[in-house]
């Protein structure tokens, strides 16, 4: 092939990564704006998000729950039900308050599989709890998948000894983002779609 060639194809390729990059600026501003608007709209949180994947979360969450009494607790995934309802009770926090979803198998999940059910019960702003080296990649993936249906959130996060997270974990949790926007499918380990980066550590 002729140098020509190789620079067309280089400007044209230049051309592309401006535009998407672009696109993904334009996106990610929508977003933000539309999480102003929210907050503004509901200041308060309306219920309190345990995401699973350590039962440290859920003993943390039972002790929070106590000063919002009237907040119900949504739990993802996190410990046997039973023994959660029993933990919960012994600090007071009634099990009417509780809703489970055993849906989710990794961060990612968390966040789609409660999407719909915030949604149907008109919940638009929630507090979030989970580990401290598990909060930015959990606030990267509430800005992308709830920011963007107006769902705003604080995060309350547990202090722990735990290293941060690698980024190969959020590059992996970014692209299976944009695959669940385009297809409303999760690719996860579980199911087999790029395995390689969503791996079998993704709580």
């Amino acid at each position: 092939m002729t140098p020509n060639f190789w620079r067309r194809t280089r400007r044209w390729l230049g051309w592309i990564s401006l535009a998407l990059l672009a696109l993904v600026m334009s996106i990610v501003g929508t977003i933000g704006g539309h999480l102003m608007w929210v907050q503004n709209q509901a200041p308060n949180p309306m219920a309190i998000v345990v995401l699973g994947g350590d039962f440290e979360r859920e003993y943390f969450a039972a002790d929070f729950a106590q000063n919002y009494p009237q907040l119900p607790v949504v739990i993802s995934s996190g410990m046997p039900e039973p023994k959660s309802r029993q933990f919960f009770a012994q600090v007071g926090v009634g099990g009417d308050r509780l809703v489970y979803d055993h849906q989710a198998v990794d961060t990612l999940t968390n966040f789609t599989t409660l999407l719909p059910q915030l949604q149907a019960t008109q919940i638009r702003h929630v507090y979030v709890i989970t580990s401290d080296f598990h909060r930015a990649r959990s606030r990267l993936i509430a800005y992308l998948i709830w920011g963007a249906h107006g769902i705003a959130y604080q995060f309350i996060a547990i202090p722990t000894q735990t290293p941060p997270e690698p980024g190969w974990l959020l590059l992996g949790d970014i692209i299976r983002t944009v695959v669940w926007w385009l297809t409303g499918a999760v690719p996860t380990a579980h199911n087999g779609w790029i395995a390689f980066l969503s791996g079998y550590v993704n709580f």
